[in-house]
């Protein structure tokens, strides 16, 4: 029986295929974009989604694929957007009341369905509720497959890592590569005492895996192990790269009320699902998925950090 893989041509889509092909798995990747590790060019969204999965009658679907603010997001509009997540599901939560064989479903989320949350580390059992389409968008996703899942009898697992850095990323920490390249300030909001914990894709890529390997059932939390301080972090870096950067510390409020502001004017250079958090200390708790899946994250944060600036520099 296949595995189907959404969004097989993506920054984890990759990773993951070749986890599974390594793992002596049959896959069929799905996704919008070409690339050898997508069988089907196609849109989850679309038609001719279901029709696939009716066609290769896959034993377990791991959807991937999505829309987050690493695409060209509008400035404004960005609920209708992000809505595309939600279709991507309703297509998926179609296929698995339609098609019978289908054992486990397992859907990449989001820790943003947590928002701001109220403390740190935030268990997997902590109330979502997101600050922004993104978030509102993944979270929408996870109601709609938990209700096909729970109608189809289909084990569905929920993984909702934090920022999935490794080589291949982009968005935000490309910006933080191009000033330290070029030995310019680097701004952070706060005073950089807080964490910002990050996840490796190959670490997603395996928590997938295994949870395939054992047909789990839940909701997973996925992060690094002891992050460091943000400034301490961001500091090793620099060191690492021979930057002459230095880092610019903005006043918490001023700069998120002046974003909020620029917000809805839609020229913000960041989201309110970016700023409102940046400060806050952000850490996952991982302790249910260590126990049930037996995963640990491998990388340390500034290893993880350090990939994905040796990546963007070879592209220079």
């Amino acid at each position: 029986m296949t595995i189907l893989v959404t969004g097989a041509a993506g920054f984890l889509g990759r990773e993951l295929v070749a986890q599974l092909q390594a793992a002596g798995e049959e896959i069929h990747g799905v996704d919008v974009k070409a690339d050898t590790s997508v069988l089907s060019q196609l849109d989850v969204s679309s038609a001719g989604f279901t029709s696939l999965v009716e066609t290769i009658k896959p034993r377990a679907i791991v959807h991937v694929a999505g829309v987050q603010y690493l695409h060209p997001v509008p400035r404004f509009s960005r609920k209708k957007f992000f809505q595309a997540n939600v279709d991507m599901a309703k297509n998926l939560a179609k296929s698995m009341r339609e098609q019978q064989g289908i054992e486990q479903v397992v859907f990449v989320s989001s820790d943003m369905v947590y928002g701001k949350a109220g403390s740190s580390p935030i268990s997997s059992q902590t109330l979502p509720a997101p600050i922004g389409p993104y978030g509102e968008s993944k979270l929408l996703a996870e109601k709609v497959l938990t209700q096909a899942a729970t109608e189809c009898e289909v084990q569905l697992a929920i993984l909702r890592p934090r920022l999935i850095a490794g080589a291949g990323r982009l968005g935000t920490l490309e910006t933080l590569h191009k000033l330290m390249v070029r030995n310019l300030p680097v701004p952070i909001i706060g005073k950089g005492l807080n964490r910002y914990q990050f996840v490796s894709k190959t670490d997603v890529a395996d928590a997938i895996v295994r949870s395939l390997k054992k047909k789990s059932s839940g909701i997973y939390n996925l992060g690094s192990e002891q992050p460091p301080l943000v400034k301490e972090l961001l500091s090793s870096a620099m060191r690492s790269m021979g930057s002459r950067s230095k880092l610019l510390y903005l006043n918490q409020g001023v700069t998120v009320l002046t974003l909020r502001m620029l917000d809805v004017l839609g020229i913000s250079p960041l989201s309110p699902e970016q700023f409102e958090i940046a400060s806050l200390d952000r850490l996952l708790d991982t302790s249910a998925t260590i126990r049930e899946l037996g995963w640990r994250a491998s990388k340390t944060d500034l290893e993880m950090l350090l990939e994905s600036f040796d990546y963007l520099s070879e592209r220079l």
